[in-house]
């Protein structure tokens, strides 16, 4: 069923269907920006000589949302959204189309729809590792946590040499505050792809999480090495900022911000800095707001991105915009995974910073029980008035 399937809907065209493998196979190293760009540009190649080939259509569709995962960049929302349309047109029924739609639905918050598509896909290849994946996130963001991670760990059983079945499930690990597992997910994924600079930023982050500072900054800094990415270097702002370093800090995060310019997270890490360094404290309250308005910016393709909202409570919050900063969380809140250590982490500040501090309290104390690094806490220049 499955050879009908691609020989009724590719190509006869032996250069298009020579590009639309190429394209496939830079889509399995999608952790580099320029191999996404390879897998854009090769997809289109096919196009030009089969302008009718629908797996090519759904496949050029993933790689422009895989672009604006690695950027935030709206703009590529837009075309995979065209792509992947226009692949349902030509035929709605094909795996590769329901792939593309799922991941288009997972994108823009719409999860329930995203898990049928991605079920369609799974009925026809039980083998398909990206619906998997996709199914996997998918599930943890409607709060299925433990479907999820069973869903990623059938991914890995499927296919057991690829890293980022492993590399997916150590990200929700690490989410979960589950440190010792994310580390050895992402371990498995690393000796599968020694060279991939995104593992190995993530083993940096959870040495970090750890509290292995001079093995996260040594991975970080191996990761910068392989390719300079904003993943390693806030890695490094964050450790040089617990240190009680804020200046070099900043340096570290100005590095990474023009790597991803559009990635509210960055930004926001670099307000951070600025607001407690010795020198550049009258740069933070803009670096939060457009922190924030990239954030918003992101909201507008899924508005239950629940990451983002709290982040951007978080911005609200430091620049003194109190009230909106605890609607967005209230929202923030509602939509997340109730063990998310972050999300409870960050929760804690925004209500510590509305004068809330039984609130606060209670959040802090949910972070450490759902994994935040006590550590840390007590080091965070946030939690000075209360030591």
């Amino acid at each position: 069923a499955e050879r009908q399937e691609v020989e009724s809907h590719g190509t006869q065209v032996a250069s298009a269907f020579e590009n639309y493998l190429k394209g496939l196979g830079y889509l399995q190293n999608y952790e580099s920006i320029e191999n996404i760009n390879k897998a854009i540009e090769t997809f289109n190649s096919a196009l030009k000589v089969d302008a009718t080939y629908t797996l090519a259509y759904a496949s050029l569709g993933r790689a422009y949302w895989y672009k604006y995962s690695a950027t935030d960049d709206t703009t590529w929302v837009d075309r995979a959204q065209e792509s992947c349309s226009h692949a349902g047109t030509l035929y709605s029924k094909l795996p590769a189309t329901h792939l593309c739609q799922g991941i288009i639905e997972s994108g823009t918050g719409r999860y329930a729809q995203a898990i049928n598509e991605f079920q369609n896909v799974l009925k026809i290849q039980p083998t398909n590792t990206s619906a998997y994946e996709a199914l996997a996130y998918a599930q943890y963001h409607l709060k299925q946590v433990s479907e999820a991670e069973a869903t990623y760990k059938r991914a890995i059983s499927v296919r057991p040499n690829y890293w980022s079945p492993y590399n997916s499930l150590g990200v929700l690990y690490y989410h979960n505050g589950e440190f010792e597992k994310a580390a050895d997910m992402w371990r498995k994924a690393a000796d599968l792809a020694p060279r991939n600079h995104q593992v190995l930023s993530n083993l940096g982050a959870v040495d970090y999480a750890l509290g292995n500072l001079s093995e996260a900054e040594s991975m970080s800094k191996k990761s910068i090495a392989i390719e300079p990415n904003a993943q390693a270097y806030s890695n490094l702002g964050t450790i040089t900022f617990y240190k009680g370093l804020f200046d070099q800090s900043a340096g570290y995060f100005e590095k990474a911000v023009p790597l991803t310019p559009k990635d509210s997270t960055l930004l926001g890490n670099l307000a951070d800095a600025y607001r407690w360094s010795s020198h550049e404290r009258a740069k933070a309250n803009k670096a939060y707001e457009e922190a924030a308005t990239l954030a918003r910016e992101g909201l507008r393709v899924n508005p239950s991105d629940y990451e983002l909202l709290c982040n951007l409570a978080l911005y609200e919050a430091k620049s003194s915009r109190i009230k909106q900063a605890l609607s967005d969380l209230a929202k923030a809140l509602s939509l997340s995974p109730r063990n998310d250590a972050q999300v409870m982490y960050n929760a804690s500040i925004v209500y510590h910073l509305a004068g809330q501090q039984s609130r606060a309290l209670d959040y802090l104390h949910r972070a450490i029980d759902s994994g935040y690094p006590a550590q840390y806490i007590r080091i965070d220049p946030e939690w000075t008035a209360l030591k």
